[in-house]
């Protein structure tokens, strides 16, 4: 297999043809494996590894002392390579970010990843778009974030949590202190009683972290938000700034008693 790799082996690109057979599988796997073995970054991206590949991969990196970044997205992993994963997410102590979207795993391969990450002390950055997941995933990321303190940066985006998927999300981080990126967008959320119980699910955090969040309109809601001025024609990001500095969001009693 033919690889991008610079002089301080800290980016590796695979550029090589996808398996097109069966037999094709073991030697792919290979070449995987070694390069996860000399890299910091790999870039497997639509390599149509499949859970049949992803023994060698999650042996590897379950005692993967080099790779930081890895990407897994869209290559028809489901829940058996999913377990293999959080299986050496267990034990891995390098990996800072994991992208596994675009790979049909749905709620149980969530689960089994948003499990692992009960444990799992380093990674940092967490891709799961179009899982796809809905409430039920949705809640054992929850419960994961209540927990887990090293997480900076997640993507759920591209689901189907709902409303109450999306309470659930906002409860948790009542609870989460490290949180900095929250992508929530395209997940079926409608845009008043959804929105209205994920902020309202953050009543009172002291410790609020949150720097960004995509997905949840917070200029929409200039009557639960006890901000000044008026912030209907701020960004995200500046309700976000403003609430940090007043260390948690405040929802007027009013709103809390409909």
């Amino acid at each position: 297999a033919k690889k991008k790799l610079d002089a301080q082996k800290d980016y590796v690109q695979m550029v090589d043809s996808r398996p097109s057979s069966a037999k094709d599988v073991a030697a792919f796997q290979m070449n995987y494996v070694e390069a996860m073995s000399g890299s910091r970054r790999l870039n497997l991206t639509s390599r149509r590894i499949g859970d049949a590949s992803m023994e060698g991969i999650a042996d590897n990196l379950a005692n993967n002392t080099m790779l930081r970044f890895l990407v897994l997205g869209r290559n028809d992993i489901g829940v058996k390579g999913v377990r293999l994963l959080a299986t050496a997410l267990l034990s891995n102590i390098t990996l800072t970010r994991l992208d596994i979207g675009s790979n049909q795993f749905g709620n149980e391969g969530v689960i089994l990843l948003a499990e692992s990450l009960h444990t799992n002390c380093t990674l940092q950055r967490l891709d799961l778009y179009n899982t796809p997941m809905d409430e039920s995933g949705a809640l054992a990321v929850a419960k994961c974030l209540k927990v887990n303190k090293t997480l900076r940066e997640l993507s759920l985006r591209g689901n189907n949590m709902g409303n109450e998927g999306a309470m659930l999300i906002g409860d948790s981080l009542r609870y989460n202190t490290v949180l900095t990126s929250l992508f929530l967008q395209e997940n079926n959320v409608d845009p008043i009683p959804g929105m209205i119980g994920f902020i309202t699910s953050m009543y009172s955090i002291d410790n609020f972290v949150l720097e960004r969040l995509e997905g949840i309109d917070l200029s929409e809601f200039s009557r639960i938000l006890d901000i000044s001025p008026e912030p209907t024609a701020m960004s995200n990001n500046k309700i976000l700034a403003m609430m940090r500095k007043r260390r948690g969001l405040h929802v007027s009693k009013r709103v809390m008693n409909n």
